[in-house]
């Protein structure tokens, strides 16, 4: 989201060369920035102790972000943590080459004595040392919990849309965020042995994919397009998708009857069902749900029908079309997102 905003990020790479790679360009000079992510339930702060512990013969979080110096292009290291660092690495919180950086140079000079008990001999490919990634390292505080991370990121989605001329609904904005999601977990997850480049986004492509996306998740005025499109991917055979458009057709002119039910019925049922498929499209995001196109849609019928009541003059296709209607609207899919 932030290579969005921020035309001086020209790529993320993801479980390359480090955790995250960001590829910066500013002013014809390109600086490529590690990415260290730890997200850990620990019992007490991150220390330089911990952070030059060695376990199990392993490399420390500081030797591999060491180790990045190796290109030549301009090098910058990130670690990203969930939990808090402590008073000795706090001053790596500060923007590097800040006003409030440079004022506390005593303080990097004392991270460096400390790193340099544990660590003495640390050297980079490039022949850079402690100092060398003290002063190139910035210390990132996240959310300590996924919900809040969730809500961090839903925030900064929403100022990157208030730039965007084209209005979006609530739920059409927490579709857009799984797609983005479904978007990096591919990226993260390429097969070594595949095209690597399949686990890079550039900025081009990214701002491309976002537009697309977004103009796709606006309401149609009419017809099922959509929802054929939708059915479709999802390995939906035509007779099927031909029953769900007719249910979907059939479901708009009812609620156009004064004798369907109540508005404020319509209101509580299409909320209830909405929410139900909500979270069966985070679970088979998240890989809990390891459903395909045709047994996912069967799933979504069977747990609306057997979960949602319905109101009085109300039958189960009715519930049925509704999750064909939002369908159609861009809010709902049958298989996980992806590129």
């Amino acid at each position: 989201m932030q290579m969005l905003e921020d035309d001086r990020i020209s790529q993320v790479w993801f479980e390359t060369e480090d955790d995250i790679t960001i590829i910066w360009e500013a002013r014809g000079i390109e600086t490529v920035e590690f990415v260290q992510v730890k997200h850990e339930d620990r019992k007490s702060r991150w220390s330089v102790s911990a952070l030059c512990a060695q376990k199990d013969g392993a490399k420390s979080i500081f030797e591999k972000s060491l180790a990045n110096d190796r290109c030549k292009e301009n090098v910058q290291f990130r670690v990203v943590t969930s939990y808090d660092v402590d008073q000795a690495l706090d001053v790596l919180k500060l923007p590097i080459g800040g006003a409030f950086r440079v004022a506390e140079l005593t303080k990097e000079t004392q991270v460096i004595t400390e790193i340099a008990k544990h660590l003495p001999n640390a050297l980079s490919p490039n022949g850079n040392g402690i100092e060398f990634w003290v002063k190139n390292c910035w210390w990132e505080k996240y959310p300590d919990t996924i919900e809040n991370l969730i809500a961090k990121n839903k925030i900064c989605l929403e100022k990157i849309l208030n730039t965007h001329p084209q209005h979006a609904f609530w739920d059409q904005r927490d579709e857009l965020y799984q797609q983005l999601l479904g978007l990096v977990k591919d990226a993260a997850t390429v097969p070594i042995a595949h095209d690597q480049a399949l686990s890079k986004i550039t900025r081009a492509a990214l701002l491309l994919w976002f537009d697309v996306n977004l103009k796709k998740l606006h309401a149609p005025k009419g017809g099922t397009e959509n929802l054929r499109r939708k059915l479709a991917e999802a390995g939906i055979d035509e007779p099927l998708i031909k029953r769900a458009e007719q249910l979907k057709w059939d479901y708009m002119k009812h609620k156009l009857d004064s004798d369907f039910v109540k508005g404020k019925q319509v209101q509580k049922l299409e909320a209830d069902i909405s929410s139900l498929l909500f979270d069966l499209k985070l679970q088979l995001d998240a890989g809990k749900l390891n459903l395909d196109g045709p047994n996912f849609l069967l799933k979504c019928k069977d747990e609306i029908e057997g979960k949602v009541p319905l109101p009085q003059n109300l039958q189960k296709d009715d519930a049925i079309a509704f999750m064909f209607d939002y369908t159609n609207r861009c809010l709902h899919r049958f298989i996980r997102p992806s590129k």
